[in-house]
């Protein structure tokens, strides 16, 4: 199994399915993870399909954390920021 301390994910799409299981993964793995959907469940809802407003989101986790965000995509969503 991989690891990911110190490290903090952005996984749109993170509802249900397969974004869901991926932050269950990633939380397991010691990652810091926030989820993004337009559906109930997610940490925040952000619609990635508005550029603008998954900038914003994005950058403000950046501001909370040390910038060292990256970021999962589920069929259907798109990334906003990875580093």
């Amino acid at each position: 199994m991989f690891r990911l301390e110190g490290k903090v994910a952005i996984v749109t799409g993170g509802a249900r399915g397969i974004g869901a299981e991926t932050a269950r993964v990633f939380r397991e793995a010691g990652a810091t993870v926030v989820t993004w959907d337009v559906a109930d469940g997610a940490d925040s809802r952000v619609d990635v399909t508005d550029v603008m407003a998954a900038a914003k989101a994005a950058a403000a986790i950046a501001k909370e954390t040390d910038g060292s965000t990256s970021s999962s995509t589920t069929p259907g969503s798109s990334a906003t920021r990875s580093s």
